[in-house]
């Protein structure tokens, strides 16, 4: 895959990630001021169809992309001797995961 390809996929997920962000936090702000149980109910249907639809392929591209992108630049685990390359990669995939599992307080 040629590395234009690679920059638009990891543009196109950091996009998608801002997107989905700035989308529940609308809707966690329209939740909060929900005077009746409808109006919450549709709040957080609208941020679990943000999650589903915007958060989590845009955190999979981004991923997918960016583990792409360092290994072919770094030719393959030769990343790990660059400590500040090394930490912001397991920062992601900590976030991602937890994100995925303990900070699911809606389901």
């Amino acid at each position: 895959m040629s590395h234009a390809l690679l920059l638009t996929a990891h543009g196109l997920g950091a996009g998608l990630l801002g997107l989905a962000l700035a989308g529940l936090w609308v809707a966690d702000e329209r939740a909060r001021r929900a005077r009746a149980a409808g109006a919450l109910a549709r709040e957080m249907r609208r941020a679990a169809l943000i999650e589903q639809r915007l958060l989590a392929p845009g955190v999979l591209l981004l991923g997918a992309s960016g583990a792409w992108l360092v290994a072919r630049y770094y030719g393959g685990w030769d990343f790990v001797r660059i400590p500040w390359l090394a930490g912001m990669i397991a920062l992601f995939v900590f976030q991602a995961a937890w994100a995925n599992t303990v900070a699911r307080a809606r389901d």
